[in-house]
């Protein structure tokens, strides 16, 4: 890879964490969701929804991973989601050390809400773009994602 290559991907990736971080951005995504939540409470939704398997969910422990953050601050999030009913956490029965999250019908409802913004942005931004291009990014920015997190994930 070219000097020049890697400075112009280092720009871009740049460039669109600073487009999706605006003010404008994120109201748009969360105005009229119900709720006084930011954006890193639709991350813990997601987060909660995407590690759920059947009708296991995830532990505070994974969400702090797949979140890229520490527990403390996870749990912090999560208890305020409980307490405002968007998250439901029951205790283990095998280890009461442990507790198992889950989506509320509001906490799901919030979350199917913010994804379908976030995709009518990326729908509106790739609207001229031909569908085999759209395919190829998402196959790259998936893979660009992966190596930098199996790099990090476990730092």
């Amino acid at each position: 890879m070219s000097e020049q290559d890697l400075h112009a991907l280092d720009d871009a990736i740049h460039g669109f964490r600073i487009a999706t971080q605006r003010p404008s951005y994120r109201r748009f995504i969360l105005d009229g969701l119900g709720f006084d939540g930011g954006v890193a409470s639709v991350r813990v939704l997601r987060a909660v929804a995407r590690l759920t398997t059947g009708d296991r969910g995830p532990s505070i422990g994974h969400v702090a991973t797949e979140l890229g953050v520490k527990h403390s601050t996870a749990s912090r999030l999560i208890d305020s989601m409980v307490k405002d009913s968007l998250l439901v956490k029951v205790t283990c029965g095998d280890d009461k050390r442990q507790a198992r999250l889950s989506l509320t019908e509001q906490g799901n409802a919030i979350l199917e809400q913010a994804t379908s913004r976030r995709r009518q942005i990326i729908q509106e931004a790739v609207a001229g773009w031909d569908d085999p291009d759209v395919t190829k990014l998402a196959e790259l920015l998936h893979r660009l994602s992966t190596s930098i997190d199996e790099r990090f994930a476990q730092a």
